[in-house]
Formats: structure tokens, sequence, C-alpha cells
């Protein structure tokens, strides 16, 4: 919580017109910081929130009710991640829910949060739908559970994550389609 730290940077940002994605930080996602949080929400355009942090920020005791809340917040984009479940992405109201993408083992949980929430974020720059930022930021997860520490992509991973993406996607779609139409 350093005020003069988010005037400096919502300064930047109106100066140069970039997209500033935010994620919070746990131990100031509590209901006395609320004000705070919102005033600051309304100079970014993306926002990311894990569930821990959703409930109790917000008092809530569902996914249901998380996703209620969050969608008041009317930000173009809202990533909530649900951990070894899976990830929601929220934009521009619609609200989207992708689970976890869990072809590799666990070595190490640390970074996953930070890792599944640039991608979703770089996704949603380059213009993606709503299930490509999800298999963006799902993929991205999984490779990074493969380490301990920071992940260390081959050239050959950064191909395979490609693929996992573009299939992930696919079956997203696919889901999703089968959904509205009745058959899911």
């Amino acid at each position: 919580r350093d005020p003069e730290f988010y005037r400096e940077v919502f300064q930047l940002r109106e100066k140069y017109l970039f997209k500033l994605g935010w994620e919070i930080k746990g131990d100031f996602a509590v209901p006395e910081y609320i004000d705070e949080i919102k005033a600051l929400l309304a100079n970014v355009d993306s926002f990311s929130i894990n569930q821990p942090e959703t409930y109790r920020l917000f008092g809530v005791d569902s996914d249901e009710k998380a996703l209620d809340a969050l969608k008041k917040l009317r930000l173009p984009l809202v990533i909530y991640r649900v951990g070894k479940k899976g990830i929601y992405i929220i934009k521009d109201g619609e609200s989207f829910f992708a689970p976890a993408f869990t072809k590799y083992p666990v070595k190490d949980v640390t970074g996953c949060g930070n890792s599944s929430t640039s991608a979703a974020f770089y996704a949603w720059c380059e213009g993606k739908r709503i299930e490509e930022i999800a298999a963006y930021a799902n993929v991205t997860a999984a490779h990074n559970l493969r380490y301990y520490g920071a992940m260390e992509l081959t050239e050959e991973d950064k191909t395979a994550a490609r693929e996992e993406v573009r299939q992930m996607t696919e079956e997203l779609l696919s889901t999703k389609q089968s959904l509205t139409n009745g058959a899911g």
C-alpha cells in the first residue's frame, strides 16, 4: 500500500496510454480496504485475485457469490483464480470457467497465480476470445507447476505450450457450444 507508487503508475498510464493489470497482494484483500481498492480499480483495466482473497474481501462463501461481487466491479477483465480447480475469466461482464490443465505432474505451485495472471493479461491485450484467455492462463500455470521456483521454458516447451493452448481452446469452445445447444 503505497499511494505515491500508484499515483505515479496511474500518471504514466494516462501519459502513455497502456493497459494496466493489477494482481492484488493477499494482505491488502481485506474488507477494511474495500474503498481504497475500488478507488485503485477505477484506474486499471484488469484485476486478478484468487479464491481465498475474494471470499475474505467480499465476505462471500461460494464461487457464485464471488463472481457476482467481481462482476459488480465492471472491469474489462477480471481473472478469478480458483487453484487446482481452474480459472474464471470475466470479460466485459461475461464470465467463463475453464478447468485446470492437468497434463503435467505437480512439482511446485509457487508462481502459478502470477504466471496464469500474466498469460491471461497478455492474451487479453492481444485481443483473444474469453476461451483463449482461459486456455493461455491454465496452460501457463500447468507448465509453471513442472518446475521448482522460476519456470524455464525451452523453445520446445514453448512450441508445445502454444499447441496445448490451441487444443484447450478448441475443447473449451466445443464444450461451450454443446452447453449452448443443450447437449451438455
